[in-house]
């Protein structure tokens, strides 16, 4: 008796089984339906062609009208915003106003955007801002100006330098108010980065530290020999106490320690007050504004004391801080 309860059991367990089985198997067509009905739709690629003449008329007028990018992409089909957005920067020389113009970094530089640079740069000069507004709308004046310096100078040479290269360079770092962008233009074949790095291999088996009274000394007498002549002062230091210093290295200690006009002694409220004033005024022209004040202070100790101030939200003007 038990024994056939038990077959009977396992009987109907294979049919129930057996069943199931059918039933998938049946159903599944209905779940493959259903998976693929719920699949969100396939975006839209951009299609790598040629923009035709049509398409390149509708983006400007769309721009100009004050679209967005997604409104203008889904008015070109088979283009995507960032397809969009690439395209006319590329048609930036062609565009006379954007009015809200996308000044993204990343953007490559075509061939016709650094003809068109260099050609204007040779018209108007180093007129970034000007030029940036009138001719590349989609670039701001720091991407024109680290264009030009790393390949759209026509001038601009790479390898050795050569020793008219290196006299220029050292002639044009002799101004310590010159920053390196200034320097470049002074030398003229090499750009910023070049300057600095050949400067510094100029100068960097020079004596570091800080200067002895002996240097000082020597220093203070060459001066008078040679004013303002700081390689041949640097020369006549090295002979004097055997100690090679850099022309800059003795500019800047003659300027901020050794200079008999200095006022070494703590700022008043009357020269901060000037140095505000006059900092608003000119900007961070720092020998014009030590001009300004009662006690001679420098443009070296004078641009110390600009950061300061500007430390101390005294001076609000600008961001970051200057450079001398």
């Amino acid at each position: 008796m038990c024994q056939s309860k038990t077959r009977l059991s396992h009987t109907r367990l294979k049919l129930s089984s057996f069943a199931m089985f059918r039933f998938v198997k049946q159903s599944l067509p209905q779940f493959r339906f259903l998976t693929i009905s719920v699949c969100p739709p396939v975006p839209k690629y951009s299609v790598r062609k040629a923009w035709s003449n049509e398409e390149n008329h509708i983006l400007r007028n769309a721009r100009a009208s004050g679209m967005s990018w997604k409104d203008i992409a889904q008015s070109l089909p088979d283009r995507t915003s960032a397809a969009c957005i690439s395209r006319f920067a590329r048609l930036a020389p062609l565009v006379s106003h954007d009015p809200n113009p996308i000044r993204d970094s990343s953007l490559a530089w075509t061939e016709d955007e650094t003809r068109l640079l260099r050609e204007k740069v040779t018209q108007y000069g180093f007129c970034w801002k000007f030029l940036a507004d009138t001719y590349f709308p989609n670039r701001a004046p720091a991407q024109l100006f680290n264009h030009w310096t790393a390949v759209g100078n026509p001038c601009r040479k790479l390898g050795v330098w050569l020793p008219e290269e290196e006299e220029r360079l050292l002639d044009a770092t002799q101004n310590g108010n010159m920053s390196w962008q200034a320097v470049a233009q002074r030398v003229g074949t090499r750009n910023r980065t070049q300057c600095f790095f050949k400067h510094y291999n100029m100068t960097k088996s020079s004596q570091k530290g800080r200067f002895t009274d002996d240097e000082s000394k020597a220093i203070l007498d060459a001066f008078k020999r040679y004013p303002s002549d700081w390689k041949a002062i640097a020369s006549e230091v090295k002979e004097v106490t055997g100690v090679e210093r850099s022309p800059q290295q003795c500019r800047e200690h003659y300027q901020r320690e050794l200079d008999p006009r200095l006022m070494k002694g703590p700022w008043t409220a009357q020269e901060d007050k000037i140095i505000v004033d006059a900092y608003n005024h000119y900007g961070p022209k720092f020998s014009v504004i030590s001009q300004l004040l009662p006690n001679y202070r420098g443009a070296v100790r004078v641009w110390r004391r600009v950061n300061t101030l500007k430390g101390h939200g005294v001076i609000k003007g600008r961001n970051s801080k200057d450079q001398l």
